[in-house]
């Protein structure tokens, strides 16, 4: 979505569109059902239909009001429902939306808009923890390690000699020390955060393939190949050839989704490739592939994503989020253990280490 051309335009907008977009699988729900014509002596116009919908927010104060009103007033000008909508949708609800109206089913793209974003946002529930919680878990060791080497350890350290602590606890009580004294260096972790951000959808290359093995790259990749195989089976299903879909979808793509989508379409093009093979280009994991093959027995490459898009998208969920909860799992246990041995060096290390100082003073030895 567009934020920045709303915001220039209209602050109010800008809210309205975050309205919006945390509203917009009921949005699309009633939308759904004002074009259908079962009952209804006439189906209203969209622009009828969100006009209604403006007055009826403004009335209530609420932003999205100005949302509807942009819709109506675009629509009423000739513009397409699928361009009226664009700033306030992700660039896969837009190809969704905008291939079904081109083909002249409105409501059949609205039906698909309203399957595919469900399992989207089931699909992002799932894997934006899962790629979110260790880096928090890690941001929360570093600032733990500040606190405790700013305030704990240096009074230890003035207290007790560091060869009376034990072996096995030195290295977290040394480790916070310099996080403590060097507390400053630490920040760098926030850059790394930012640049792990950026590069989810910016970075390519050789270097990002390797990286795309490890969590948490490998959870953004899998939720990436499934909204893209989502949105590749609606715009087949609304009529789009596959490289017509594929071009649409890489002319919107950042970096990192169109260097994939450019491989695919080269395979794609190969005289020596057919079908599902064009989709072997790493951006799908193989349970994802997998479960594509089952679907291709016997059927066109067409057909296959159509018959993704109607009954193996539920598959595909249940696939990623097994793959992000496994993935997520392994990176919390590891912090989890992190964690535990800060509490052992903090319980039983400053025990022993004051049993152990306890006896040298005994034996003559000093503190």
């Amino acid at each position: 979505m567009n934020h920045l051309t709303v915001l220039m335009n209209n602050p109010v907008m800008w809210i309205g569109a975050m309205t919006f977009r945390a509203n917009r699988l009921t949005i699309y729900e009633q939308l759904d059902a004002k074009l259908d014509p079962t009952g209804r002596v006439a189906v209203q116009s969209i622009p009828e239909i969100f006009g209604d919908w403006a007055l009826r927010e403004k009335k209530r104060g609420d932003t999205l009001g100005h949302v509807y009103d942009h819709v109506r007033k675009k629509t009423e000008r000739g513009v397409s429902t699928a361009e009226a909508l664009r700033p306030f949708l992700d660039n896969d609800e837009y190809l969704v939306l905008a291939g079904g109206e081109t083909q002249g089913d409105l409501r059949g793209a609205v039906n698909e808009l309203l399957r595919s974003s469900s399992a989207r946002q089931e699909m992002a529930d799932a894997t934006i923890a899962a790629m979110w919680a260790p880096v928090l878990g890690l941001l929360t060791l570093v600032v733990m390690s500040i606190g405790l080497g700013i305030y704990l350890w240096p009074e230890y350290e003035r207290a007790i000699a560091i060869h009376y602590w034990p072996g096995w606890a030195r290295p977290g009580v040394e480790v916070q020390l310099w996080f403590g004294k060097n507390w400053a260096a630490s920040l760098v972790l926030v850059v790394l955060m930012v640049v792990y951000a950026a590069s989810l959808n910016k970075w390519t290359g050789r270097t990002r393939d390797w990286f795309d093995k490890l969590p948490p790259w490998s959870i953004y990749k899998g939720r990436l190949g499934a909204n893209i195989l989502t949105t590749l089976a609606s715009l087949v299903g609304s009529g789009k050839s596959v490289r017509e879909a594929l071009v649409m979808i890489r002319d919107r793509a950042a970096p990192y989704l169109r260097s994939h989508i450019d491989r695919i379409i080269r395979r794609y093009d190969s005289p020596g490739v057919e079908g599902v093979g064009a989709l072997r280009t790493g951006l799908f994991s193989q349970r994802m592939m997998d479960r594509i093959e089952d679907a291709a027995t016997g059927r066109s490459f067409d057909e296959t994503l159509k018959d993704v898009g109607e009954r193996s998208l539920k598959l595909i969920v249940r696939t990623l989020k097994a793959q992000a909860a496994t993935a997520s799992l392994l990176l919390l246990i590891v912090v989890g253990v992190l964690l535990t041995y800060i509490s052992c060096v903090i319980v039983f290390g400053t025990q022993e280490a004051t049993e152990a100082a306890l006896r040298g003073l005994s034996g003559g030895a000093s503190l």
